[in-house]
């Protein structure tokens, strides 16, 4: 192990070391330095910087200076103990009588106030304070706290001040700054440079915000004020909310944590607590850490949305410097409120059916511009009054009766209206469903536009197998260039995603979610088909993993106020009975959580004298489509179809071209 990775190993058994000594880590317990008595235990474990500190005397400890003090040895020598003790091996070392065999020394007494060390009194930074304050009027440090949107009087509040030459005592080398100069006691302070970050060099930008001494909360006598107190991240966060007239705390850092919970204990009364930190993941973390600390502590705060109260800025500092007037309306509302009356408050907004009418109303008049989507077909838009609206639709049919087929042409039909369509194909390939399309137009055009016989339209197969182009005629070739055209006037807002056991539901929501971002357009959705999606938990069963998706699919059509078509196989032993909910397979869900339920039947299907066969070899098919639900209208209906599935067309009576 290299020597300076042995380091890290051995600071990092601090834990250890201390559960060795009695210690619990989640408690408080008596200061290890030795400096003081310490009947109330005022030294804590700093979890996030791995040290030990006493909130009493300021001693800050980790594991190499708690070896020294307990064995009364150097610091080189208590590295050897340490090593020794938690058999840490380096590769260039060896203790002194180079035996690993070595008896460590005997286990350090526990926790104990015996006097052994003196540690280095806490400096008094007073003088460098009142020659701060008088530098305030300086033009430099005035345009510094105007571009922050602090005034002289919340400065002077504080007792800012201004360095004009300044570097760190303990970097008597360092290169010297203008810092504006925040007290945070007697004995600490912040200097945070007031250059612009272009005009510091670059090696000296992470040293913008520095600390002397053992820094303490900011503005800590917000507690005894007992006014509603705003806890934020920085000093200048907490002179911005003052600047407005509220009352605010900067931790200074996560470190800082615990000596904030300290300092609340010792208050009888405090005010309540409003957590604000940065609007960032940083920030978000650190609050959430304080916040379960907090709870922990049994000390009622409540947590603000920064994203909402600083208007979608970092801070609370850019949040002034963006809408004053905006950040100052936000945080009113939290000034003289109980926590409690905030939360009822809160509740019933969220709840209550009184606060969700404005949404209703909104929603009817957004409504207006796309109230739902017409399918082309007018008997089907009639029952359904006016087409697809928001919601999950599941069309169910047996195997090859042309499912797919039906739903492409509603596609192309919505298509050709200018309405995106995105198309979860996981069986058949992006040119198979070209190809059906294409297939379509060119039955239609053979019959409608060209004058040639149905014999010339061609099949999907007779499209894309390109060595059959040799054999046709002109006209037949010149049919087919024209079909592709006629598809390609609608293509563009049609996006077909191929997938096979890799697709479900999750990956719908996030398709859908790139192609609104993308386009602006909210698209159908279209699924084919729903048991081959690719399941939400490989141990489940095909009927949880079907209801689980199905419940997924429902949510995100309602999230993004979309249609979902979703195509489903119908079960075996359904085949040649009347079509029903019992039909679908796999999934009770399919019943419950659609909002529209259609299934495709054989005209004359459960009838005695029905024959499948016989179905199938008519030319045009006879095909009925039964509303079986239809959550928001009437349901019951049947709307038949003639289907010639060797151009993929279906046509119903209201939509009747001709007759072959």
């Amino acid at each position: 192990m290299q020597r300076e990775y042995a380091k890290n190993t051995l600071k990092s058994k601090l834990p250890h070391y201390l559960e060795e000594k009695g210690i619990k880590l989640n408690k408080n317990f008596n200061c290890l330095a030795g400096t003081h008595p310490d009947n109330n235990p005022s030294m804590a474990y700093d979890k996030a910087r791995n040290k030990v500190h006493c909130f009493s005397c300021e001693a800050d400890l980790d594991i190499i200076d708690l070896i020294e003090r307990d064995y009364n040895v150097g610091t080189s020598e208590a590295f050897e103990i340490g090593y020794r003790k938690y058999n840490i091996i380096i590769d260039d070392y060896k203790p002194e009588n180079n035996s690993r065999n070595t008896l460590l020394p005997p286990t350090p007494p526990k926790e104990t106030n015996q006097i052994k060390t003196q540690i280095e009194p806490k400096k008094d930074y007073t003088e460098l304070f009142n020659e701060a304050r008088a530098n305030l009027d300086k033009p430099e440090i005035q345009s510094y706290l105007s571009f922050r949107g602090i005034t002289t009087k919340t400065a002077q509040k504080f007792n800012l001040g201004y360095i004009e030459k300044w570097r760190h005592d303990k970097a008597p080398t360092a290169p010297y700054s203008p810092r504006l100069i925040i007290p945070t006691s007697p004995h600490s302070y912040i200097a945070r440079d007031i250059r612009a970050i272009e005009d510091i060099p670059e090696q000296s930008r992470k040293y913008t915000k520095q600390k002397a001494g053992q820094v303490q909360i900011f503005n800590l006598e917000a507690l005894a004020q007992l006014d509603n107190v705003f806890i934020v991240e920085g000093e200048i966060d907490a002179l911005s909310i003052e600047e407005l007239g509220f009352n605010a705390m900067a931790t200074g850092g996560a470190s800082n944590t615990r000596k904030l919970i300290e300092a609340i204990k010792e208050y009888e009364k405090v005010p309540q607590i409003f957590l604000a930190l940065d609007n960032d993941e940083a920030g978000r973390k650190a609050q959430k850490e304080l916040a379960d600390e907090l709870d922990q502590e049994g000390i009622d705060f409540y947590e603000l949305d920064t994203k909402d109260i600083f208007i979608g800025k970092k801070d609370a500092n850019e949040a002034l410097l963006e809408d004053k007037e905006k950040l100052k309306e936000n945080l009113a509302r939290y000034k003289d409120k109980n926590i409690g009356e905030i939360r009822a408050q809160e509740y019933k907004e969220k709840h209550s059916t009184a606060y969700q009418l404005q949404n209703f109303v909104d929603g009817i008049a957004k409504s207006v511009n796309t109230p739902y989507i017409p399918t082309g077909f007018s008997d089907l838009d009639s029952v359904l009054e006016g087409g697809l609206f928001e919601g999950l639709i599941i069309l169910g049919a047996i195997s090859s009766l042309g499912k797919t087929s039906l739903v492409l042409q509603i596609v192309d039909q919505i298509a050709k209206q200018g309405h995106d369509v995105l198309f979860i194909s996981l069986e058949m390939a992006q040119s198979e469903l070209i190809s059906k399309s294409v297939s379509r137009h060119t039955l239609l055009r053979a019959v409608t536009t060209e004058g040639l016989k149905t014999n010339d339209a061609k099949t999907s197969r007779g499209i894309t197998t390109g060595k059959r182009y040799a054999g046709y005629s002109e006209k037949e070739q010149t049919l087919i260039a024209n079909s592709i055209a006629d598809y390609a006037t609608y293509a563009e807002h049609i996006y077909i995603k191929e997938g096979l056991g890799n697709i479900g539901a999750d990956e719908i929501r996030n398709y859908v979610k790139q192609h609104i971002e993308a386009t602006g357009n909210a698209p159908l959705v279209v699924i084919d088909y729903l048991q081959i999606l690719a399941p939400n938990d490989a141990r489940s069963t095909d009927k949880q993993n079907v209801d689980k998706n199905v419940l997924e699919l429902k949510r995100i059509s309602r999230d993004y106020k979309i249609p979902i078509l979703a195509i489903s196989s119908f079960n075996r032993e359904n085949y040649k009975s009347e079509v029903s909910m019992l039909a679908f397979k796999e999934s009770g869900a399919i019943e419950y959580s659609s909002d529209i339920l259609l299934g495709l039947q054989y005209e004359g299907s459960g009838e005695k004298s029905f024959s499948l066969k016989d179905a199938r070899d008519k030319n045009p098919r006879n095909i009925e489509l039964h509303i079986l639900k239809n959550r928001n209208g009437r349901a019951g209906s049947v709307i038949p179809f003639k289907y010639y599935p060797y151009f993929n067309y279906f046509e119903s009576e209201s939509n009747e071209i001709f007759r072959i």
